[in-house]
């Protein structure tokens, strides 16, 4: 992604742009920079982002991340540009003079997407009213999105900082929608740990990020592609006369050496607050206590705590998504057709995908589905493929049931997971369409992990990040080898959904039909 500066001498091509500061991209942003985009595909733009380089407001308090994950996760989603202005240079222009000079002059911008509680222009004179206004002086189409809520409130950065200074990571990390983490390189440090015998990692906090109360945190660190158990302090150690802010973690069972390589490290629950010890004996006491009660977050308990899904075919109906899809599909590239023509056309796609009870590889599918055709002039696969990113995920279709059975177990005390073979951009899409994500507690999906179902892996690292043992989750899935026999060899609980009847229902599983029959399963 190119990291420019509204003082750059940018090209003139025409562009979708995402107004907002996005510290963290966390949910409450995705709204806006998931319509960006497919603003862009829609129309032949180029998807930016124009922010600010800080603010004013956050100069004692920090970042929720840093600008190079920051600018890691947009180009994630699909961004090829984040463009930048100082806050000093702009903060004194007219609502006009935004959208005049910057807007239409400097970003050549034909849409615009915002937050209805945007504001622009000298004081914040500007409000999403005056920025229509403007957009209909001046050409611009404006894309105002509402807000997104969890628990009835707004999703805002303000509301994630509250939840980070009170050392609450399971709100954290919900409402960001991705673990909050440490990612830095492991330093060395005066191995006072190894004297102690419990040998740590230590890495400098990123100076521009707010922090989490300082204290002692059960984590999980993930090492050569293998999820670990651990116990983390964050601060400055004064026992020992640290002044620093270091990230010190112990991994629980685990003796190789890291020095010099960049590790994530995730704080997932807070343990106590960081404290002053009378020697390093009884440092070295609280260390153990610490490394014990980190270990007994992620030890079974014998009862069920967490309730992890699958999401194609186990929450949504994939057939019916991709149907819908298709008659968009059709009427885009064959227009001519009479309407029933089109149906039928449609049909004959979704059907044509859906054969052998797997959906294909789009590359593969297009070239097979122009030769299936015998299309003369079609568009190059990769425009095909690239279009089915963006739109496909517009026509998500949930099961019956599916947002009242989640908040209903929500309700019962149980933490919610989604754990997804798939690609990065086009399941987060999925789920940001559902309006499904900000009930999940965490969600992991293979392309980013870079591991899938079946391998227990991926499973691991789901419990994990919710600070549970896998013995205390129910794994709901639809495919017998990749969700079914992968959350057994993890040692989860599983249940079978049926209700799309792709396969048969393995032996031994307990098979349910609707969310409302998975509840009552439980």
């Amino acid at each position: 992604m190119k990291r420019l500066s509204l003082l750059d001498a940018l090209d003139t091509t025409p562009r979708a742009v995402a107004l907002g500061f996005f510290d963290g991209v966390h949910l409450g942003h995705r709204a806006v920079l998931r319509h960006t985009l497919t603003a862009a595909e829609a129309y032949a733009l180029t998807p930016a982002v124009f922010t600010f380089d800080t603010l004013p407001k956050l100069a004692d308090s920090g970042l929720l991340l840093s600008r190079e994950e920051t600018d890691r996760r947009l180009e994630q989603l699909g961004f090829s540009e984040r463009i930048a202005a100082p806050f000093s240079a702009l903060h004194d222009l007219t609502p006009k003079a935004f959208a005049q000079n910057v807007l239409v002059d400097t970003l050549h911008a034909a849409v615009v997407c915002c937050g209805r509680n945007f504001r622009f222009g000298k004081n914040g004179e500007g409000d999403v009213s005056a920025l229509e206004h403007w957009g209909q002086v001046f050409g611009f189409d404006v894309r105002v999105l509402d807000l997104v809520t969890a628990d009835t409130e707004p999703i805002s950065s303000t509301r994630i900082r509250r939840a980070l200074a009170a050392g609450d990571m399971p709100t954290v990390n919900r409402l960001l929608g991705h673990p909050y983490e440490v990612t830095a390189t492991v330093v060395s440090g005066a191995h006072l740990g190894r004297t102690l015998g419990t040998p740590t990692i230590n890495q400098k906090l990123p100076p521009e990020t707010v922090k989490p109360p300082f204290g002692v945190y059960a984590s999980v660190v993930e090492v050569e592609g293998r999820v670990h158990h651990a116990v983390t302090n964050l601060g400055v150690k004064p026992t020992v006369g640290g002044c620093e802010p270091l990230a010190e973690t112990c991994i629980l069972d685990y003796n190789g050496d890291l020095y010099d390589r960049t590790v994530t490290v995730r704080p997932v629950r807070f343990l106590r607050a960081e404290k002053t010890f009378d020697s390093v004996e009884s440092l070295r006491v609280q260390i153990q206590k610490d490394s014990e009660t980190a270990r007994a977050c992620f030890a079974p308990t014998g009862h069920t705590r967490a309730v992890l899904f699958d999401f194609d075919d186990t929450l949504q109906n994939r057939r019916e998504a991709f149907l819908n899809y298709a008659r968009g599909f059709v009427r885009r590239h064959f227009p001519a057709l009479p309407a029933d023509t089109q149906e039928l056309r449609a049909h004959d796609m979704a059907e044509f995908c859906a054969s052998g009870n797997e959906f294909p590889n789009y590359d593969a599918f297009y070239t097979a589905l122009i030769e299936h055709w015998q299309w003369q002039g079609a568009p190059p696969i990769e425009r095909l493929v690239n279009e089915a990113r963006c739109f496909f995920p517009n026509y998500t279709t949930l099961l019956p049931n599916v947002d009242q059975g989640l908040t209903a177990l929500r309700a019962r005390g149980y933490l919610l997971g989604i754990v997804t073979n798939g690609d990065i951009f086009i399941q987060n899409k999925k789920l940001d369409v559902s309006a499904l994500r900000p009930l999940f507690d965490t969600v992991v999906i293979a392309g980013e992990e870079g591991v899938s179902k079946p391998d227990p892996e991926i499973f691991y690292r789901a419990a994990a990040r919710l600070g549970v043992s896998p013995a205390d989750c129910i794994f709901v899935g639809d495919h017998p080898e990749k969700d079914i026999e992968g959350a057994v060899s993890a040692g989860m609980q599983t249940r079978f959904m049926c209700a799309c009847g792709w396969f048969d229902p393995p032996a031994g599983v307990t098979v349910v039909h609707s969310m409302d029959e998975l509840i009552e399963s439980i």
